[in-house]
């Protein structure tokens, strides 16, 4: 029989190295690809300035401009998801995101409000020269290879269609509106 010492080590190192997998905490990665994804959407549309992102999720913020009634149908085909209840899961990610101000940096893009926008809008083109984008936390597939995001310019008058990409390469690309 063994002593009960080299037994309880034993169990206690097992136990230590045996759950020692890889848990990354869902909102790190979540806040990781967003910034990838929103770094390649405000280097490809070279603009100067962005408006803050909005704290609601991208579906929230569709109901509450009434831009589409169907939103989750769309985002749900877009992403390959089963149901509304996977889609509410993905959505949920994003409740703490936060933008990196190395994106930003790098792109030479400030924030600016709605307020600064109206208080100073003779001189916005000074201001923001490249223009001002309007962007939307994305919403991702469970394995992060697929997302779709809602980014147009400021004041366009028109509402683009929600854009889908894919993690191929290495990189975000875009496939489709």
């Amino acid at each position: 029989m063994p002593k009960p010492a080299p037994l309880f080590f034993l169990l206690v190192c097992l136990m230590l190295t045996g759950c020692s997998g890889n848990t990354t905490d869902p909102t790190a990665f979540y806040n990781k690809k967003a910034n990838e994804l929103m770094a390649k959407v405000i280097e490809d549309s070279n603009c100067s300035c962005l408006f803050p992102i909005p704290k609601r999720s991208l579906i929230a913020m569709a109901y509450a401009e009434s831009l589409s009634p169907k939103i989750e149908n769309i985002v749900i085909e877009k992403l390959k998801l089963r149901n509304n209840a996977e889609l509410d899961s993905l959505a949920n990610w994003s409740r703490e995101f936060k933008l990196d101000p190395q994106t930003l940096k790098k792109n030479s893009v400030k924030i600016i409000s709605l307020d600064y926008f109206w208080k100073n809008n003779d001189s916005i083109t000074k201001i923001c020269p490249k223009g001002v984008l309007s962007l939307q936390k994305p919403i991702f597939d469970r394995q992060f290879k697929r997302a779709v995001i809602d980014y147009e310019w400021a004041f366009s008058c028109m509402s683009g269609p929600i854009s889908t990409f894919e993690f191929k390469n290495n990189q975000w690309t875009f496939i489709e509106n």
